[in-house]
C-alpha cells in the first residue's frame, strides 16, 4: 500500500489538473496510454512537443486513475481483514468467558 501511495505522490507531483482529460473519451485516453506504453523512450522523445506532452500527460493521467483504483481496493481489503480479525477476537473472548462461568452445565442445560 505504501508503494502505491508513493507512486501516486510521484504522479501528482507533476501537477496535472483533474479535469485535463475529462472531455476525452475513455477509448481515446486508453489509446494514448497504450501508444506510450509500447514505444521506447527514444521514440517518445522524437515526437514533436505537442504530441509528446499529450501522450505523456494521458499516460500519467490514466496511471493516476489506476493507482487510485488500486488504493481503494487495498483499503477495502484492509478494512475487511480488520473486521474479520476483530470478529475472531470477540468470538474468542466470548468463548473464554463461557468456559470460566461456574456451574455452566447447570445453567446451559436446565430442563
Amino acid at each position: 500500500m505504501l508503494r502505491e501511495i508513493q507512486k501516486l505522490k510521484t504522479i501528482e507531483a507533476i501537477g496535472l489538473p483533474d479535469t485535463l482529460f475529462a472531455n476525452v473519451s475513455t477509448k481515446v485516453g486508453a489509446s494514448y496510454r497504450q501508444r506510450v506504453a509500447v514505444e521506447n523512450l527514444h521514440e517518445i522523445k522524437r515526437h514533436p512537443p505537442e504530441i509528446k506532452y499529450t501522450l505523456l500527460a494521458a499516460f500519467c493521467w490514466q496511471r493516476r486513475q489506476e493507482l487510485l483504483d488500486t488504493l481503494v481496493e487495498l483499503l477495502l481489503d484492509l478494512i475487511h481483514r480488520l473486521g474479520v480479525r476483530a470478529e475472531h477476537k470477540v468470538e474468542k473472548s466470548v468463548l473464554q468467558e463461557i468456559k470460566r462461568v461456574a456451574g455452566k452445565q447447570r445453567i446451559l442445560y436446565v430442563e
